[in-house]
């Protein structure tokens, strides 16, 4: 890595060279805020975990806010839930947001991005490319670190805005209606064999598009429905997603064979078979849904997301003259 002795470091971490206190000290060090934005999390009981140490800021009086998607791409992942519960009853602002796959961390200390996440493994074992500076503080920092950090500042500053935004102008009924809405048009995009195999091309170039929009409907409610609730539609969700992975799998394998010249009916009756599912657990949804839900907001987490918006909107004017 590539580190000039002014208070940054840049470029390749090779694996076995260990950014643990590092990322740590970014946290530790902050007096007013700490602004975490990341895919992958080690469990908060885990010895390397950065929740405890945001937990910590936060009873300290600091600003804590994450902005993380509520799945990881394996799904299913109970810890990632458990995470987010424990972050929410420990008085930190999250957002839930699927198309967000950035990592990085601010506070006044300093600021880190790049590839690295936040677990054992990608802290020490694993390559990744990061950026990491500590000297935020020092009287005057290279301009480009200012400049850095305020459009780090600025991202979070519009996640927490829209996110208070929404809560105050939405209801459960519109939410319930958009998220019928979404699996309409997903039931749209994933198509049957029947034998046009471009169908199956068709379905695996709205992959993707299908997965996130699925997973958005876990963004959606996350502050209007209690941790009960919302943990059902976490299980709906994830179950739909693992049979559309399996299905884009076959898909794939199919479109391969058929390349190859080889025979593909035994394949496209098991895609068929898991479209069928999907399609079922989709329905299961839009049953679930359709049901009336009382509104239960997730108050705590509302108001912690408004005295961010607070502090970050003192620190972008404090330093709009860089």
């Amino acid at each position: 890595m590539i580190n000039p002795g002014n208070g940054s470091q840049w470029g390749i971490k090779p694996s076995g060279t260990d950014l643990t206190l590092e990322i740590h000290s970014i946290i530790d060090n902050a007096n007013d805020f700490v602004i975490v934005c990341g895919y992958n999390f080690s469990p908060y009981t885990h010895p390397s975990s950065i929740i405890p140490r945001l937990v910590a800021k936060r009873s300290n009086g600091a600003a804590v806010l994450i902005i993380m998607p509520p799945n990881m791409w394996g799904f299913g992942n109970r810890n990632h839930t458990l995470n987010i519960q424990h972050l929410v009853n420990n008085g930190i602002g999250v957002i839930l947001n699927s198309k967000n796959h950035s990592k990085w961390l601010v506070s006044d200390y300093g600021y880190y991005y790049g590839s690295l996440n936040y677990t054992p493994a990608s802290m020490h074992t694993k390559i990744e490319v990061v950026s990491i500076c500590d000297v935020l503080r020092q009287v005057s920092p290279p301009w480009w670190m200012t400049q850095t950090k305020l459009e780090l500042l600025q991202f979070a500053y519009n996640e927490v805005s829209n996110f208070n935004r929404l809560t105050t102008t939405l209801n459960l009924g519109i939410i319930n209606s958009n998220a019928l809405n979404t699996l309409g048009i997903v039931i749209g995009l994933i198509l049957r064999f029947n034998p046009e195999i471009g169908k199956i091309r068709t379905t695996l170039l709205n992959y993707e598009n299908a997965r996130i929009n699925l997973s958005m409907i876990v963004d959606k409610y996350f502050s209007y429905i209690s941790f009960e609730e919302l943990e059902q539609i976490w299980k709906h969700i994830n179950r739909s997603i693992y049979i559309l992975d399996k299905l884009a799998a076959k898909g794939n394998e199919i479109l391969l064979k058929n390349d190859l010249k080889m025979p593909i009916k035994r394949d496209t009756i098991q895609y068929n078979r898991l479209h069928d599912q999907f399609i079922e657990q989709i329905n299961k949804m839009i049953l679930t849904l359709s049901e009336e839900k009382k509104k239960q907001l997730q108050e705590g987490n509302i108001l912690n997301n408004i005295k961010i918006e607070e502090i970050l909107k003192i620190n972008l004017d404090n330093n709009n003259d860089f």
